[in-house]
């Protein structure tokens, strides 16, 4: 009885039906491809960083040896790298006499190490010609440049120019990075101590008993994790999130409106067999013709 009803409301509510199936198979597509892009988003974050080697843990200091002597003691590392590099202010970069950066940005040499950087090709970057540049693909689209534009570096009153080589892209998504040739920096940077940092890239088999120790034993020591660098990709995870959360309520929406479409269907055909019923007409599905 039940379908019987439901297929004489299809075919007296066409419109309507046809609007509200449209609907659900939208809010159906936009949660699949909701979901799709978590995942992608999510997944894409390990994969990059199984591909670029990411560390475990990086550190940021001034006194490079001391934590070296430490780093080779600990048996929870497995082995590390130390980059040094220079903290500019943001009147020292500028594109056109214009500051690049916002706030501080750090110019760093290439040197091999274990984690990988890559280029707008996708494929790590192996050398950085002498008076290149690469720069963090975010700050390159921030501040509108592009491959070829040339940067001016102020230091101690004299401007020097670097020539953008293409964007860089870093798995530890810290941005405001600057990785120009490593011969360069040294005739550059030589005699530059005052802002100098080394930034350290540490491998661990236990990355907790390696924070605990190398927090004890530099109090003022930068340290960061593999999850507090994830937090670099929070925008992206909220989008994905909201995304996924309002194809969510699209979907239990259009559940809620077939619901109650099916349910004042069945009412008024139970309503109208009622009446039928009362005043002694017979169910029209009953009723025998004669032959």
């Amino acid at each position: 009885m039940f379908l019987r009803i439901l297929k004489k409301d299809l075919q007296r509510r066409k419109t309507t039906n046809v609007i509200l199936l449209v609907f659900i198979m939208l809010a159906s597509m936009f949660i699949s491809s909701s979901v799709n892009n978590a995942a992608a988003v999510l997944g894409g974050i390990d994969s990059f960083w199984e591909k670029a080697n990411m560390p475990e843990l990086m550190a940021a200091y001034s006194q490079l040896a001391a934590v070296e002597d430490t780093l080779t003691q600990l048996d929870s590392v497995d082995s590390y790298d130390a980059v040094p590099g220079v903290v500019l202010s943001t009147s020292q970069l500028t594109y056109n006499g214009v500051a690049v950066e916002q706030s501080s940005p750090y110019l760093m040499p290439f040197v091999e190490q274990q984690l990988l950087f890559f280029d707008e090709n996708n494929d790590p970057i192996t050398e950085v010609a002498p008076g290149t540049v690469r720069v963090s693909a975010t700050s390159m689209r921030k501040a509108g440049l592009e491959t070829g534009d040339i940067l001016e570096v102020e230091i101690d009153g004299e401007i020097r120019e670097l020539t953008i080589a293409g964007p860089l892209k870093d798995a530890t998504c810290l941005g405001r990075r600057y990785i120009m040739n490593s011969e360069d920096y040294d005739a550059w940077f030589s005699e530059f101590t005052e802002f100098s940092s080394t930034i350290i890239y540490i491998y661990t088999n236990n990355r907790s008993d390696t924070m605990e120790q190398l927090s004890v034993s530099f109090p003022n020591l930068m340290l960061y994790d593999k999850e507090t660098l994830r937090l670099n990709f929070f925008p992206d995870m909220i989008l994905a999130g909201i995304l996924l959360a309002v194809s969510i309520c699209l979907i239990l929406i259009a559940f809620v409106v077939l619901r109650f479409t099916i349910s004042f269907t069945l009412q008024e055909e139970f309503r109208q067999i009622g009446v039928m019923k009362a005043i002694g007409l017979p169910n029209p599905s009953r009723v025998i013709h004669p032959s």
